[in-house]
């Protein structure tokens, strides 16, 4: 019948493959047995058999809707391990059968992140990350005071911890130094020393007045501020 065209290549494949199941019905092993002696096994009509059986599993009908992953899952199942074991164990070497079993495996933990993505996403509500402050912003916070950002709070500030003896304010007074940008440290201690020597009294320049609050600044203070500029601090 099939030779003499009474019966479509499509009804065929309907035989082996099945309308639901594939390879679930008696007929299609009887049948794929009579086609493999009818062809001496060609090989080309073997894979196309095995090419067909594969879409089937696979692929929806041309027009349909895309095949769930778990109707493929549960489809490769069945054809290797249930109804459909008798033509799977005849058409496909046990190689090609571990590869579909990998491909369903994939799929179906494919399947499963997806469902654990979206549990997850349904039971925690996002909320805002708090940012803490960074080193810099915590110690501005700490030397200045919050929301103290004037330029002229940190200089007053620079300088009071220059002024200090304890350790602790030495090395406060060294990490606000070196916060400012190194291009700016040579203007910060020209603002210093251009404040020294102004006697409070009379608002003029007195030696005396600059020789009493120079005093007041720490020997560490003084490295930090001028750095290696040696003979300008001795002048000074």
């Amino acid at each position: 019948r099939i030779v003499t065209g009474e019966v479509t290549h499509q009804e065929v494949a309907n035989v082996i493959v099945g309308s639901g199941q594939v390879g679930a019905k008696g007929d299609a092993s009887r049948l794929l047995t009579e086609i493999a002696e009818a062809t001496g096994d060609n090989p080309e009509a073997m894979q196309a058999i095995r090419g067909g059986i594969w879409n089937k599993l696979t692929q929806a009908t041309q027009g349909a809707d895309p095949k769930a992953s778990a109707k493929v899952v549960r489809d490769i199942v069945e054809f290797l391990n249930g109804p459909g074991r008798d033509v799977a164990n005849r058409l496909f070497t046990p190689e090609q059968r571990r590869l579909m079993n990998a491909y369903a495996d994939t799929l179906r933990r494919g399947q499963d992140a997806r469902q654990l993505i979206g549990e997850v996403a349904t039971a925690t509500k996002p909320s805002a990350m708090e940012v803490t402050p960074g080193p810099l912003k915590q110690l501005a916070d700490a030397v200045i005071g919050k929301g103290g950002k004037s330029d002229e709070a940190l200089f007053a500030a620079i300088d009071s911890y220059a002024k200090s003896g304890n350790r602790a304010d030495v090395g406060t007074h060294s990490k606000l130094v070196q916060a400012i940008p190194k291009e700016d440290r040579t203007d910060l201690a020209g603002a210093i020393i251009r404040n020294l020597g102004i006697s409070p009294r009379t608002g003029q320049f007195s030696p005396d007045v600059f020789v009493s609050q120079w005093k007041t600044y720490t020997p560490q203070a003084k490295a930090i501020l001028f750095g290696n500029a040696g003979p300008h601090r001795q002048a000074i």
